[in-house]
């Protein structure tokens, strides 16, 4: 079963960011009645940004982690990693602040380690679905932490 790394409302506030920026940038900018250096600055500023935040969008919509009977894959663009449920150490759950929910991390390393390392062949983490955790227990015997 595959799910978004994002949740859903990460994706549409970064959605929404990319498509005011864009209206932005193709209305006020012919319609502006300020200088040329003011329509320059303000383009300089906007399209750099609009960039920015199209690039994040799709690089969080196209991240996914799949949970099979033959492991956890990760997948983004220009990357992949899988760790086989034999080579897992440690599922747990990584709580960033009060009222956010949860993201659910995969590791071969122990859960000190994991919290401190940045995503990769041996570490991973994706944000929490009920779905996604009744998929895990599937194949996991041992508690999510």
């Amino acid at each position: 079963m595959k799910f978004y790394v994002m949740n859903l409302y990460t994706r549409v506030m970064l959605h929404f960011a990319v498509v005011s920026n864009a209206a932005i940038v193709i209305f006020l900018m012919p319609h502006s009645s300020v200088g040329r250096i003011t329509s320059l600055l303000f383009g300089i500023i906007l399209i750099p940004t609009l960039g920015f935040v199209t690039w994040l969008n799709f690089s969080t919509t196209l991240r996914k982690v799949k949970i099979s009977e033959h492991g956890v894959e990760y997948s983004a663009p220009f990357k992949h990693y899988i760790i086989k449920w034999e080579d897992m150490q440690n599922i747990g759950l990584l709580y960033y602040a009060v009222g956010y929910k949860p993201m659910i991390f995969f590791t071969t390393l122990s859960i000190e380690e994991a919290q401190k390392t940045k995503i990769g062949e041996s570490h991973f983490r994706m944000a929490y679905y009920k779905k996604a955790e009744k998929e895990i227990m599937k194949y996991w015997d041992k508690p999510i932490r």
